[in-house]
């Protein structure tokens, strides 16, 4: 059966296909086998204000519809009322389908010219150019608007979806965008969409490649049946607004229903400007509130992809499906969130072909308003698009734990230097509350979660799991005023948490950060840090694979297993790596021999403290004598005295111990030959004397003479004198050694200044601890 044409009896019956329809199948045996050549044209009334393309014109609002359209070149509102008479000239969309032939392999340029918007969509799955014979079509029954003929129904389903190929959308005056594919032969679904809002209105499709002879020239389709109107899919986002009380200063991770205001399923991309706009959703969206939007995003072509929201206030973008730890969770790709003006931030993202759940969320805290969603990669020929939802997405209804961290505050008497390390005897102030991530500033923050926050002396820990996706090196910081730590277990890491950052002690904002390579998983997390006074802040932050190397706010994802009740212990109590570097002694109350009053020296050097006198006796105490927690200690009384031997003292030196005064004879402890004093003398505490003053003669740290003094100091530079984590020094170097130490005995005074003492543990080196390797020991020891 020759072409335009249709055979009923075979060769011998040949008929011409209807005037219009010249294209028929081989082997056609009816008229039903010609298709119609040209484009199938529908032109719908849409509401004044768009901005954008609607995504789903409503069938009520549809003013006609013509398949004889030759080509797409509208010049003005006339050239659409050529098609479809009662097009309007201002607020309306339109939509042409068809099917377009490309016969040579290679690269095709398409391009889209209008005034306002408009986009190219093409099912890059083709199809023959003459399809092999099939069943006749029932005819389109339907009725017509306007004087066009009925159009003729597909007799075959579509295969494969519709791709977006160029992105013209928005306000503008006549715009051009363009786009290259490459292309075999066959059969290519086409449609092309677009609106006018008021103004000059046009709309030109045309390309070039090997079959133009590579010059552009309007597109031609072969084909105008066009799917059922009720076929095609509603291709929007689904947005719910959220009440928020004043003073938020970042995107909710939970959003309870009864603050929901209003929900809308009919946003085509996400591109708002203003309140006002959002309002035209959702009408009675306060003036402070969340927002959550869910849809579907398809990706026809794998590979590297850029996301970026501009938002303001604060936004974040979730995909789901990219983690291979646990794939039906959604993975934070771009993190805006905070207080701040509209602001673009980005993330990157490898996926594979396929559909995608996405999620944005942000919130208004006041003033100017703003929200966009676009993105790069190869589906959008590496330029900046508007990212749309491919079908409509349900609302997930999330669990509160997840998405946050867990925070408590402990309030602390009497003062604190150093972050504590344990917190199940410490007094816990307010509820605990849910935190979307680690960002605090001033008390002002605190006290937004933990309204009893104090204003000095004070304790924070946060529990959260720290999901990692794609293993390698990761950059955690933590940024505080005063101190704070950080412990992590899981994976490689191990069962027990273990200390990976020391930023404690008494200091302004100070940042403190650590490098760790870590394989996919999921890590529990704890961050601790303590206010004294002054300023506050509190921040922890990573780099790494899963950020695409920008440092971001460390997000948890799941604290439901968190465990705040105050039976909590923390068992981070690994011997830190400094105590096999250069120890020269080191006392435990666990090596003390009572029967032998011997102190057994540990460290493998058999450097032992010989006991004399009597009164000595170990014992355990909790929650007293400034202790959190419990303290086993060797206790002696004046009349118990120890002697360390010649050379306890190297000649360069680091010693750290922690003891106390016990009773009312408050001389020294800690003594040496000549005139040489650690840590006590005369009942103050937290003091030095090295053959000459190392820190003053008084003491100046907040402290009850009988509570626990853990003090560390050193004859050589940096020349460090710690005191329960308050640096006491002097600023005076160098200093006795190369000498015996003990208690009561030695020296000028030993005897004449004795104490009743207790000594918990004494570590002796033989070089000058850093600043980072003396904050290890501080935190261990605390």
């Amino acid at each position: 059966c020759p072409a335009n044409s249709y055979c009923p009896g075979g060769a011998l019956g040949v008929k011409p296909c209807p005037a219009d329809t010249p294209i028929a199948e081989a082997g056609g045996v009816s008229p039903s086998a010609c298709r119609p050549t040209g484009w199938t044209a529908l032109i719908y009334s849409i509401p004044v204000g768009t901005t954008f393309t609607p995504a789903s014109p409503r069938p009520a609002n549809l003013l006609g519809r013509s398949n004889l359209v030759q080509t797409v070149m509208m010049d003005n509102e006339d050239s659409f009322r050529r098609w479809v008479p009662a097009c309007p000239n201002d607020y309306f969309t339109w939509q042409f389908f068809g099917r377009i032939a490309i016969t040579t392999p290679g690269q095709y340029t398409f391009a889209t010219e209008s005034d306002d918007g408009s986009l190219l969509y093409l099912n890059l799955v083709p199809t023959p150019i003459m399809p092999d014979s099939a069943a006749p079509a029932a005819p389109d029954t339907r009725a017509v608007v306007g004087n066009e003929p009925p159009r003729s129904s597909v007799s075959e389903k579509p295969r494969g979806t519709y791709s977006l190929i160029i992105d013209n959308d928005g306000l503008h005056g006549a715009r051009k965008y363009s786009r290259t594919i490459q292309l075999q032969p066959g059969a290519y679904s086409a449609k092309v969409v677009g609106f006018e809002a008021g103004g000059a209105a046009s709309m030109k499709f045309t390309y070039s490649g090997p079959d133009t002879g590579s010059q552009f020239v309007p597109v031609r389709s072969i084909d105008s049946r066009v799917p059922p109107l009720e076929s095609s899919p509603s291709n929007t986002w689904t947005m719910q607004i959220f009440a928020l009380p004043k003073g938020t200063m970042e995107a909710p991770t939970a959003f309870p229903t009864d603050s929901l205001v209003g929900a809308d399923d009919s946003l085509p991309i996400i591109n708002f400007g203003s309140d006002q706009e959002v309002r035209a959703y959702v009408p009675k969206t306060p003036d402070v509130y969340a927002w959550r939007i869910f849809g579907n995003l398809v990706i026809a072509t794998g590979g590297s992809y850029s996301f970026c929201t501009e938002s303001d206030d604060g936004s974040l973008f979730y995909l789901n499906g990219l983690s291979t730890v646990d794939p039906s969770s959604y993975t934070l790709v771009v993190d805006n969130d905070g207080v701040h003006g509209s602001i673009r931030a980005c993330g990157t993202a490898e996926l594979t072909t396929g559909t995608y759940s996405a999620k944005v969320t942000g919130f208004q805290w006041g003033g100017g308003m703003a929200m966009r969603l676009y993105y790069k990669g190869p589906d959008t020929g590496d330029q900046y698009w508007f990212v749309r939802s491919t079908g409509k997405s349900g609302v997930v209804n999330e669990d509160p734990a997840l998405g946050s961290w867990l925070l408590q505050m402990y309030g602390v008497s009497g003062g604190i230097a150093a972050t504590p390390r344990n917190f199940y005897a410490r007094q816990a102030i307010g509820q605990s509350a849910r935190v979307p991530k680690i960002h605090f500033d001033d008390l002002a923050t605190f006290r937004r979660y933990v309204p009893s926050t104090p204003d000095v002396n004070y304790a924070w820990l946060f529990l959260g799991k720290v999901m990692v996706n794609t293993g390698g090196d990761y950059t955690f910081c933590t940024t505080s005023d005063d101190g704070s730590m950080l412990y992590l277990n899981g994976g490689a890491l191990g069962s027990k948490f273990v200390l990976q950052i020391n930023n404690d002690g008494l200091h302004g904002p100070n940042q403190k950060c650590k490098t760790l390579t870590l394989t996919s998983g999921i890590y529990n997390a704890k961050v601790t840090g303590f206010q004294a006074g002054g300023g506050v802040m509190m921040r922890f932050t990573y780099s790494g694979p899963d950020t695409a190397s920008q440092f971001r706010y460390v997000r948890s994802v799941d604290t439901k297993t968190a465990d705040l009740n105050p039976s909590y212990k923390d068992p981070g109590s690994q011997l830190p790596e400094v105590f096999s570097q250069g120890l020269h002694a080191r006392y435990t109350y666990k090596s003390w021999d009572s029967k032998a009053a011997v102190w057994n020296d540990v460290s493998g050097n058999k450097r032992n403290g010989i006991g004399s006198g009597s009164g000595f006796s170990t014992i355990c105490e909790t929650d007293v004598n400034g202790a959190a927690g419990t303290v086993c200690s060797v206790k002696g009384t004046t009349a118990a005295a120890l002697n360390f031997g010649a050379g306890s003292v190297p000649p360069t030196f680091t010693i750290c111990s922690i003891s106390r005064y016990t009773g009312a004879a408050r001389g020294r402890v800690l003594s040496g030959d000549g005139n040489w004093l650690h840590g006590h003398w005369l009942g103050n505490v937290g003091v030095a004397f090295y053959e000459g003053w190392k820190t003053g003669g008084a003491t100046t740290i907040a402290i009850q003479p009988t509570d626990w003094l853990l003090f560390c100091g050193q004859n050589a530079p940096p020349g460090l004198f710690v005191a329960n984590g308050v640096r006491v020094g002097n600023g005076a170097g160098g200093g006795a050694s190369n000498i015996a130490f003990g208690v009561n005995a030695l020296g000028c005074c030993g005897k004449s200044e004795a104490s009743d003492w207790a000594i918990s543990e004494i570590s002796v080196w033989n070089r000058a601890l850093s600043a980072d390797e003396l904050e290890s020991v501080l935190s261990y020891y605390s």
